[in-house]
């Protein structure tokens, strides 16, 4: 298969971008002069020629070096079996294999649900702790079990009630 040759910035663009792994930086330092490299380092990593580049380096490295997933996964399974290695390095190389293969669970993040209602409340609250205002009572109609409908056009009622008042109270601190 002959390739296609490259230009000088082409090339410097393929040696950058394969030590960066950044398609912007890589456009920087090889010389392009332009108001956005993102956009030529896209075009550039986009263009058949420098991708055919790209793969080939990539492979050649691979190669050369004899490194590549099946190497390292091999080592790492070499390392947690023998029993010489001290246990931490033998779990600590589990602990890798099972991050290369993707066996780790993804891990777990609170997720909390509020309602606009409270956020108000919240963002009232910093605000009156910020300002040293004295609070506002609000209140708030009761829930209805009704309907969601229903529920819905009381939470927008009592949303636009304590809005009103946090306005009020706003204003109020304003003019004295």
């Amino acid at each position: 298969m002959k390739k296609a040759r490259l230009n000088v910035q082409q090339a410097l663009f393929v040696q950058y971008y394969l030590q960066l792994k950044n398609a912007t930086q890589a456009t920087i330092k090889a010389g392009y002069k332009t108001k956005f490299p993102n956009k030529v380092g896209y075009k550039l990593l986009n263009n058949p020629k420098i991708q055919t580049h790209i793969d080939h380096t990539k492979q050649l490295v691979a190669t050369e070096t004899l490194v590549d997933f099946s190497w390292v996964i091999t080592k790492l399974r070499n390392i947690a079996e023998d029993s010489n290695n001290s246990p931490q390095d033998r779990i600590k190389s589990l602990e890798v294999i099972n991050k290369m293969m993707g066996f780790n669970a993804p891990e777990k993040t609170e997720v909390r649900q509020s309602t606009v209602l409270e956020d108000l409340r919240e963002a009232r609250e910093k605000y009156l702790v910020t300002y040293d205002q004295a609070p506002v009572a609000i209140e708030l109609a009761p829930a209805s079990p009704v309907t969601q409908e229903h529920e819905l056009e009381q939470a927008e009622i009592s949303e636009n009630t304590e809005l009103n008042q946090l306005d009020d109270s706003v204003k109020e601190s304003v003019d004295e």
